[in-house]
C-alpha cells in the first residue's frame, strides 16, 4: 500500500487544479459588472508548501518585482492575463534586478467574456511583489500555487516594510493535511528578517521560526 504523503502528493499533483466559471457580460455594462460582482468561483486546489523556505526551494526562482501593465490573452480553450514586470531584486533564480519579464495567471475578461478563476492572484500596476515562480513550456513565468505564491510588499506606519498575503489565497482549497485552509503566510511579516529566512533555507539550514518574523502590532499598512 502506498501511503500520500506531502511529498508524494507533490509529485502527483504538481501544478493547481484548477476550475473556472465562464460568464457573458451583457449589454448593460452596469448589469453586467454588478453579476460579476457576486458570481461566485470554483474552487482551485492545490498541494500547499509546508512553509515559505520549501515553496522557495520548489520554486525555480524567488524575486522582488513591480507589477506594470497588464492584458489579457484568448485561447480556443480559456483566458488568461498577462502582466509585464520589473524585476527590482532576485532571490534565487535566473533573473537579475532591472530586466522586465511577464507573468501569465489564468482568468481575464476580454470581448465580453470572463473566465473567473479562484486563487488567482490580482496584479495592481505600480505595487510590488515578492514570487515563487515557475515557468510554463513557453517560457513564461508563473506564480507556483497561485496566490498563495506572490505575497504584496506594503509600509506599516513606522514605514516599515512587510509581506503581506493576497485577499485571493484565502479563495483556495488546500490538500496535504498540514491542519489548516490558511493562507501560507498568516499575515503581515518583516520583508528584511523573512527575505533572510529564505535565504537561510536556499543555504541548506533546516526549519523554520514564524515568531520573529510576523507583525502582530495592529499597525496600518499602506
Amino acid at each position: 500500500m502506498t501511503i500520500l504523503t506531502p511529498e508524494i502528493l507533490n509529485l502527483v499533483v504538481p501544478r493547481p487544479i484548477i476550475e473556472v466559471v465562464r460568464y457573458r457580460l451583457f449589454p448593460l455594462a452596469a448589469l453586467g459588472f454588478a453579476m460579476l460582482a457576486v458570481l461566485p468561483a470554483a474552487a482551485t486546489t492545490i498541494v500547499p508548501a509546508a512553509d515559505p523556505g520549501e515553496l522557495a526551494l520548489d520554486s525555480e526562482a524567488v524575486f522582488l518585482a513591480r507589477a506594470g501593465i497588464s492584458r489579457v490573452v484568448s485561447r480556443p480553450s480559456y483566458l488568461a492575463t498577462t502582466t509585464e514586470l520589473e524585476v527590482v531584486s532576485v532571490v534565487k533564480g535566473p533573473l537579475s534586478s532591472g530586466s522586465v519579464i511577464e507573468v501569465i495567471v489564468p482568468g481575464g475578461v476580454k470581448n465580453g467574456i470572463g473566465w473567473v478563476v479562484a486563487g488567482a492572484p490580482k496584479l495592481e500596476s505600480g505595487e510590488v511583489y515578492l514570487f515563487f515562480a515557475d515557468r510554463d513550456p513557453r517560457g513564461r513565468w508563473q506564480p507556483r500555487l497561485m496566490a498563495d505564491s506572490v505575497l504584496r510588499q506594503a509600509i506599516t506606519e513606522d514605514g516599515s516594510k512587510v509581506f503581506v498575503p493576497l485577499e485571493e489565497a484565502s479563495r483556495l482549497s488546500r490538500v496535504g493535511g498540514f491542519g489548516h485552509d490558511a493562507s501560507l503566510v498568516p499575515g503581515p511579516v518583516n520583508k528584511e528578517k523573512f527575505i533572510v529566512a529564505l535565504e537561510r533555507r536556499l543555504a541548506g539550514k533546516p526549519g523554520w521560526d514564524w515568531a520573529p518574523l510576523v507583525r502582530d502590532d495592529g499597525s496600518d499598512l499602506y
